[in-house]
């Protein structure tokens, strides 16, 4: 897994940062999970990030874990995501 250069420090402390993880390795994560149950989050974060097509969310998900293959399941979640139109 590539380093989130784009994840927010949501507290600070001498010996302790925590930080939050970007949308782009959030939607990753719900890729890598392959929860149907996830299929609002990833139809919400494709929106925020701009991606149209499931193809763009693997491409995604191959810049963040370079050598590794999306599970099937995990490709199914972009195209679940992006058929059906969100829910007011």
């Amino acid at each position: 897994m590539t380093e989130d250069a784009r994840a927010t420090v949501v507290f600070e402390a001498p010996n302790l940062i925590v930080t939050g993880a970007s949308a782009e390795y959030l939607l990753v994560m719900k890729l890598f999970a392959a929860r149907a149950a996830d299929v609002e989050d990833v139809r919400m974060l494709t929106d925020r990030l701009g991606i149209e097509t499931p193809e763009q969310g693997v491409d995604l998900y191959a810049r963040v874990f370079p050598g590794e293959t999306l599970h099937p399941a995990g490709l199914q979640l972009p195209r679940s995501a992006l058929a059906a139109p969100s829910e007011p």
